[in-house]
């Protein structure tokens, strides 16, 4: 009831109610406890009696009614009370993440651009290592390959002393260069790629269709389900890129959001139901990005397996 502002307030205390009595003689009992001897002393009350083997006035009958009290307390008021700490939660967020900086901006660019430079870049290799039989596709492949049995904490120094001499520290580009090529993409698409007949290239070719055409007409149209799954992945990995964007970027103003994350995180540690709404503020985006490409992705799961 002290929540509710004095103008608006229509509540008044209930006459010759016992236990809106005893729950006023605890709240007394519980902050002169507070005052004398702690939190920690005022936590355990119901549990402890007061230091010194006396009682606090009123545990025996606080100790044998205080879940009454405290459901009829949660009945009148825990469902509101419930609500309005879980919204203040989520705005406390909502103002920390998207409230500093460019977070927000700086976040829906680099996805963008990630997801533009993956499903770019790898495809048109794929494609080249698939159509044209070089001599070196072979030693390509395992070079590709080897990539991919480094984790990215061994290739950051190296990446960020190159960014560095490239003088790119602190740009948009430092964040979405190094995502450009994949390795497993080029080599899953190149696999898919293997796997469509050569009838419809010799077919496209008596036509006369240039390569452009056979690849933006023919090859792409059946490999959206591939593309969809880099598309995915390419998402996941500049969304929930916090570290490199960390090292590269020391102005605040170039963070994302999964920066800002981890500094709520670290800020914010003694307050764990902040974090979590935190967690669950930023995980939407994935969630709804799933939920829209997940009948392509699964035609990408089902489909090989039946070629």
């Amino acid at each position: 009831e002290s929540k509710i502002p004095l103008g608006h307030a229509t509540w008044k205390p209930p006459r010759d109610d016992p236990k809106y009595a005893m729950w006023l003689r605890f709240k007394d009992s519980y902050r002169q406890t507070m005052l004398a001897d702690g939190d920690y002393v005022c936590r355990t009350l119901p549990l402890l009696g007061r230091p010194g083997g006396g009682e606090a006035d009123g545990a025996a009958e606080i100790r044998a009614n205080l879940r009454a009290a405290l459901a009829t307390q949660f009945l009148d008021h825990g469902r509101r009370d419930f609500w309005r700490s879980c919204l203040a939660n989520y705005r406390l967020v909502g103002q920390y993440l998207f409230q500093r900086g460019r977070a927000f901006f700086n976040t829906v660019l680099l996805v963008l651009l990630s997801v533009l430079a993956h499903l770019t870049v790898n495809p048109l290799a794929a494609y080249a290592l698939s159509r044209f039989r070089m001599r070196g596709t072979a030693k390509i492949l395992r070079f590709l390959l080897a990539t991919m049995a480094f984790p990215a904490a061994v290739t950051a120094i190296p990446g960020f002393l190159l960014v560095r001499d490239l003088g790119l520290l602190n740009t948009l580009a430092a964040l979405v260069l190094p995502t450009v090529a994949s390795g497993m993409s080029v080599f899953i698409l190149k696999g898919f790629f293997d796997a469509l007949p050569r009838e419809l290239y010799e077919a496209a070719a008596i036509d006369g269709a240039s390569e452009w055409t056979v690849f933006l007409k023919v090859t792409l149209p059946m490999t959206t389900p591939i593309l969809a799954v880099n598309a995915l992945n390419s998402f996941v990995a500049a969304y929930n890129s916090w570290e490199w964007a960390f090292l590269v970027c020391q102005k605040e103003s170039n963070w994302t959001l999964a920066v800002w994350m981890y500094q709520m995180s670290q800020q914010m540690g003694g307050q764990p139901w902040c974090v979590m709404a935190g967690f669950v503020l930023v995980s939407i985006p994935t969630a709804v990005v799933f939920l829209a490409c997940q009948k392509i992705i699964l035609r990408g799961i089902v489909l090989p397996s039946m070629k």
